[in-house]
């Protein structure tokens, strides 16, 4: 057998600036900027494989003929492709003010023309502004000199624009299988071609973000203590999404969907705390707001759903993420956990028919396998008696975080030098996926092979004895899962079935967090003693990275956004913990030289 493999790929870029700079004066001072760019990228690939070659050939002979194989069927596979061309063509300009250094202005303008939307729709046009005062410089704050060292205002404005979709969304695209060919025109066989599976959306055009922005900057006595306090409003319109949709031969079509906005504050500080000939110490420290907020959907909706890809079509429900106007991003739906039906629940076990009888007053669930003792209960909302994707589904996660920061401090004494960097985030949620997947049977080809820990024989539901034998009767049931040391934690796995897994509110997990980031120690040689080697510095140093996460969350790493099987709708559904590979503990030791 011989494989052959070639993949060529490029992109040319040229970019031109032109930058002007004047005084009028001694207080006002200019400069402007205007420039292009251009950008071309494509990439296309080669693919062959021969079997059955004759053994007397040579390595060099193959290749060189790699049509010479037995003929037989499955005996060669010949491909290729090629991507259609990206083309961007972009001019900008900036142009800057100064008044004695005092007053700053800032205008900007950028065009920008991508061949990923159709004519009319390809060019995009992006302004920004900003302003800032050094207030501390004003002669009416003449009287603060002794402890305000910096107090500046900022205000900006700005837009942007992405158009990372695929190349030729806008129009019908085709593939070619030349590996099956079929008779057609002229009695010959033709490779036969199929339509891209999204459908082609010609109105296609930029998502644009719009940033907002009040900020004041501040430093006391002599920049011992710094800071910065930002109020930002941004919000982001036309957004460009993968849509489900019902059409012959499509399932998908790229949109640009409503408008979302986030808005908060930040406040970030920094202190030299001590200050001295031989050491010192700093700190940092960050903390940031957000309000993320849904604004508006297509087509006059206020509701839609997505189905993140981690089951297929076997999850009960379909869909377990919400986009919804007013709410923000990240909403999970899904069904309420209730714990498990109990023996109590039940009025007769009827041998006869190997059937249960529930009281009247507790809601039958037809989502499981079977409603017995044991069973994975819900609540029922409605009310109505029985447990329904339309009636007893609610919000049961948001996976915004109430607030993100974090802190870190720098220390130096002598020789020595150490560093800390810590990271936090509370109040979001994850939908651990893995927790769902290994609590029960799914796809599994023995029972309970795939279980976790958790979900051994002693916290969970049993229906067999110590004697291997299999009780049905609802005072041994009860006995033996309900009462005293045997009070069972979990319900029985085989009760949900094999590929029929459930959104309930139990994996839902609270994903805040405190890291250890980074942590840095280093001596740094006495320099008497290194430029003896014609060294004027020699530090050593070892660095630990990701050293511990303070957290309740039972996965392996909180830190986690995994796209649910490359979901292209994955922006909408964050907070999956899917597979997700944990961040790992590393070091690294090294010598910094300088010469």
């Amino acid at each position: 057998m011989a494989d052959w493999n070639k993949e060529n790929g490029w992109q040319f870029r040229v970019a031109n600036t032109l930058t002007y700079k004047w005084k009028a004066g001694t207080k006002h001072s200019f400069d402007a900027m205007i420039g292009q760019e251009l950008v071309n990228s494509g990439s296309e690939a080669n693919y062959m494989k021969g079997k059955y070659f004759d053994t007397s050939m040579s390595v060099d002979r193959i290749f060189s003929n790699m049509g010479l194989n037995s003929g037989s069927t499955g005996s060669s596979i010949i491909s290729s492709t090629q991507s259609a061309e990206t083309k961007m063509a972009s001019f900008f300009g900036r142009f800057n003010y100064r008044f004695a250094d005092r007053y700053l202005f800032t205008l900007t303008m950028r065009a920008d023309g991508s061949s990923k939307f159709a004519k009319g729709n390809r060019w995009g046009y992006f302004p920004a502004a900003a302003f800032a005062w050094r207030i501390n410089d004003e002669e009416f704050m003449g009287n603060t000199k002794d402890w305000l060292s910096n107090l500046k205002l900022r205000l900006s404005y700005g837009e942007a624009g992405n158009n990372r979709i695929g190349n030729t969304l806008y129009k019908q695209s085709y593939k070619s299988y030349s590996g099956s060919k079929y008779y057609g025109v002229g009695d010959t066989q033709n490779p036969y071609y199929t339509a891209n599976s999204l459908l082609p959306n010609p109105d296609l055009k930029w998502e644009t973000t719009i940033t907002r922005n009040v900020g004041l900057d501040f430093g006391l006595w002599d920049e011992r203590l710094t800071g910065t306090v930002d109020l930002y409003y941004n919000s982001t319109k036309d957004l460009l999404i993968q849509s489900p949709i019902v059409a012959p031969g499509y399932t998908l079509k790229q949109e640009n969907v409503g408008e979302t906005s986030n808005k908060g504050i930040e406040f970030t500080v920094n202190g030299n705390i001590l200050r001295g000939k031989d050491y010192s110490l700093s700190v940092n420290a960050n903390i940031s707001f957000n309000k993320n907020r849904v604004e508006a959907l297509s087509k006059g909706l206020t509701e839609q759903s997505y189905n993140s890809g981690v089951f297929g079509t076997d999850i009960q429900s379909t869909y377990e993420y919400l986009v919804r106007v007013g709410e923000p991003l990240g909403l999970i739906y899904g069904y309420v956990t209730d714990g498990y039906y109990t023996t109590d629940d039940f009025s007769a076990y009827d041998a006869g028919t190997d059937s249960y009888t529930l009281n009247k007053d507790v809601p039958t669930n037809g989502l499981v396998q079977w409603v017995r003792p044991g069973s994975l209960k819900l609540k029922d909302l409605d009310g109505d008696g029985k447990i329904t994707a339309s009636g007893d589904r609610t919000i049961i996660g948001k996976t915004q975080p109430k607030f993100t920061g974090g802190f870190g401090l720098n220390a130096t004494y002598k020789g020595f030098d150490f560093s800390a960097i810590f990271n936090f985030v509370y109040g979001n949620k994850i939908y651990n996926a893995d927790k769902m997947v290994t609590s029960q049977t799914y796809t599994s080809t023995t029972n309970f092979s795939n279980l976790r820990s958790f979900m051994n024989s002693g916290n969970r539901y049993t229906y067999i004895n110590g004697a291997g034998e299999i009780v049905k009767d609802l005072a041994t049931l009860k006995a033996m899962n309900e009462t005293g040391d045997n009070v069972k934690k979990y319900w029985s796995p085989i009760s949900l079935g094999d590929r029929t897994p459930i959104l309930h509110s139990w994996v839902i997990e609270d994903g805040s967090f405190l890291r250890l980031q980074n942590m840095t120690l280093g001596y740094t040689i006495p320099s008497t003693f290194t430029k003896k080697f014609a060294c004027s510095q020699l530090r050593l140093y070892c660095t630990l990275n990701n050293v511990f996460c303070i957290t309740n969350y039972n996965g392996y790493d909180p830190e986690v956004n995994s796209p649910a099987r490359s979901s292209s709708s994955s922006g909408v559904m964050p907070g999956i913990d899917f597979s997700a590979y944990p961040k790992s503990f590393s070091w690294t030791a090294g010598v910094n030289i300088t010469f």
